[in-house]
């Protein structure tokens, strides 16, 4: 196998986003069940469409981390 740090380290970062995108999934599913199980409560609709939004910005976050990363990790293998 290949035991370069440079290849070890992209795989583990690659898994932890791949984990930390699943969480985000997750968190998205549960506020967008909160918003449609509300039954009109002001609050639980505020608190589902909130759950959300920040489930996308994490989202966004993610992948931005990501694609940083990925290029960090290229220019260092590459160098």
């Amino acid at each position: 196998g290949k035991t370069d740090i440079n290849v070890i380290g992209g795989g583990i970062i690659t898994t932890v986003m791949g984990v930390l995108g699943s969480i985000t999934l997750l968190v998205f599913v549960v506020g967008g069940v909160m918003w449609l199980t509300s039954q009109g409560n002001p609050d639980r609709v505020q608190m589902g469409s909130k759950t959300m939004l920040y489930a996308v910005i994490g989202i966004f976050i993610i992948f931005a981390s990501y694609a940083i990363l990925s290029a960090v990790i290229k220019g260092l293998t590459t160098g």
